[in-house]
């Protein structure tokens, strides 16, 4: 393995300062930092307003200049006096595994001057962009006390992204057709999204002019711009009323898309019913990316860590060859004939690479079976993706301005989604009824515990001073 780790301290360990691998403010799972860790004298009495907060939805994977330069922009955007994020854990969004853990890139993150680093679901942040977007969107909205979403892309143009989020979120009858048709011929969703998109700005939208229409069209074929989309559209589904997941299909939601009801009851609700709706104001920002030759980015920064993905690809291939065909094929991104390609194909292929692209094809591209084959392994299925959201705050990393607001959303009770600084005392150890085993939101966490130790596994860490169960935020003082 050639890549960096940052032991985490024993729990009776000696802490070790100026060394390669200090954490220097890591703690331990059992250690509640919420309730005080920090004196008054550092920070600020919780009982005041926290001031404004913005949010980021991140992976850091690694954290590069860019994501600084977006990070400093949104202060000076927002004006916000916290900035929180909302960042992927052990897997990415592409279902790639991450080239640190999360409580590396979470201390990398408060390092650059991130105040509180929370982690997504895995459940959101090794799907689609859209329950990607939903996912971050939902934790940011649930803390109670967000006032903007910060994202990059690379029009910078908000009102261009606004414009191109309500021809999706519209989803006209021009738009739903022609969906149905590209993917009844083969293609994959992004193209099929695309073609629906043109053919919805072609035949439902007379008053757009020429030069709108082509520019929309041009937005959306940029990778950050159509992930700023799907926050706008997350954000304007909290809006009106909310959401709870329908069927799941790959990439979008069948019976009437994604709708959110109020937190209060989240992960808890059974399907088909809708709480009060949630009154979400937060707006959406935008940092036009500075684009090539500016930085190095992450790609170049994780091709030259050098990964050697042959355990990961040991766990992936045990975990096809134990699933049957209809096991497969109800894998939250499988689709019509991937369970019975990849049982061919697994045991022909020689590295995960080689696996990805033997079942890719024009309909199934290769982050879907990317994807696919992370989910297999941790055992996601489209089941699990229906009904209400399942979403909780839970604290990777923070330095003082962060406990302050922490400590301020704890008073106030702002929060309508549960928040979790010491997983041993906040869900094991807790009476509330949504943490209880068999629940949706217990469900989550353990696959987010399953997540860590499968990688741990994978790349040759130390479970036990790595476990959730163990190891603990990073906090910065």
């Amino acid at each position: 393995m050639k890549f960096p780790k940052i032991d985490p301290v024993p729990l009776d360990g000696p802490e070790k300062k100026n060394s390669d691998n200090d954490i220097s403010g890591r703690h331990s799972s059992d250690k509640d930092f919420s309730e005080g860790d920090f004196s008054e004298g550092q920070a600020p009495k919780a009982d005041t307003s926290p001031g404004k907060v913005a949010g980021i939805i991140a992976e850091y994977n690694p954290i590069h200049d860019g994501h600084i330069y977006h990070l400093e922009k949104t202060r000076e955007m927002s004006k916000a006096d916290f900035v929180v994020a909302v960042m992927s854990g052990y897997f990415t969004q592409r279902g790639a595994p991450a080239v640190l853990g999360k409580w590396e890139r979470a201390r990398a993150a408060v390092d650059a001057g991130v105040d509180l680093v929370l982690e997504m679901p895995f459940m959101y942040a090794c799907s689609s962009a859209e329950y990607f977007a939903r996912g971050g969107v939902g934790v940011l909205a649930g803390l109670g006390c967000t006032d903007y979403i910060s994202f990059g892309s690379e029009c910078g143009d908000i009102s261009i992204l606004q414009k191109a989020a309500s021809i999706f979120v519209d989803e006209t009858e021009d738009y739903r057709a022609a969906l149905k048709e590209a993917l009844s011929e083969g293609k994959s969703f992004p193209a099929a999204r695309e073609e629906a998109f043109a053919s919805a700005l072609e035949n439902s939208y007379p008053t757009l002019k020429p030069s709108e229409k082509q520019q929309l069209l041009e937005v959306i074929r940029q990778p950050n711009n159509i992930l700023g989309i799907e926050y706008i559209k997350a954000l304007e589904l909290l809006k009106n009323g909310g959401f709870e997941y329908g069927r799941f299909e790959y990439g979008r939601f069948a019976d009437g898309g994604f709708v959110y009801g109020g937190f209060g009851g989240c992960g808890e609700g059974s399907h088909g019913e809708v709480a009060d709706p949630l009154c979400v104001d937060i707006k959406p920002i935008t940092v036009k990316r500075k684009g090539g030759g500016h930085h190095t980015t992450a790609s170049e920064l994780r091709a030259g860590m050098d990964i050697d993905q042959s355990g990961f690809f040991a766990l992936v291939r045990g975990a096809v060859l134990r699933c049957s065909v209809s096991e497969l094929e109800q894998i939250a991104s499988a689709g019509e004939g991937l369970g019975n390609k990849l049982k061919k194909e697994i045991r022909m292929s020689k590295d995960i690479e080689d696996l990805i692209k033997r079942v890719k094809s024009r309909r199934y591209t290769e982050t879907r079976i990317c994807r696919l084959l992370t989910q297999t392994l941790i055992g996601l299925k489209k089941l699990d993706l229906t009904g209400a959201p399942s979403l909780y705050a839970r604290v990777l990393g923070l330095n003082e301005k962060g406990a302050e607001l922490l400590r301020y959303i704890k008073k106030k009770e702002s929060a309508r989604i549960p928040v979790i600084t010491n997983i041993n005392k906040d869900v094991f150890g807790s009476e509330d009824e949504r943490f209880s085993a068999g629940s949706s939101l217990r469900k989550s966490i353990d696959r987010d515990i399953l997540a860590g130790d499968l990688y741990n596994l994978a790349f040759g860490f130390d479970l036990y001073s790595n476990s959730d169960y163990v190891a603990g935020p990073y906090i910065k003082k």
